[in-house]
């Protein structure tokens, strides 16, 4: 089996090819130049070659470096492949969740991607001490 390891093939057409219509695949870059990392992609149907299904919470920064190909994804599952890579907790506007989305973007962060997918952050809320 190929491994996907070069952000340019981490692309919907390349590692969803023959596995449905919708598709999302994030390349996550190791570290902050270069281009080695992985991808990771979530297809309609199961079984993209070379490409690595996400099995564990990744935890990324917000400033994490990433690429990203979605072909129709919905933003529901966009939300849970950035949710499963993501350390802060995302939340899908309601009126969004069924929208399709297609993005190609590279080398950019994953704030930029929940931004432009229209995705929002939850910012965690400090407990406050009761007097």
């Amino acid at each position: 089996m190929k491994e996907i390891d070069n952000p340019d093939d981490c692309t919907c057409e390349d590692a969803c090819f023959g596995f449905g219509r919708e598709c999302a695949c994030i390349f996550v870059y190791t570290g902050d130049e270069g281009e080695k990392g992985q991808c990771f992609c979530d297809c309609e149907a199961r079984g993209p070659v070379g490409a690595r299904a996400l099995r564990r919470k990744l935890r990324l920064s917000l400033n994490s470096r990433i690429g990203i190909s979605t072909r129709k994804a919905t933003i529901l599952r966009l939300a849970k492949l950035l949710g499963a890579m993501s350390a802060p907790d995302i939340a899908i506007p309601v009126r969004n969740a069924g929208e399709r989305l297609s993005l190609k973007l590279r080398d950019t962060t994953l704030a930029h991607v929940i931004s432009r997918s229209g995705l929002v952050v939850l910012e965690k809320k400090r407990a406050v001490a009761k007097k």
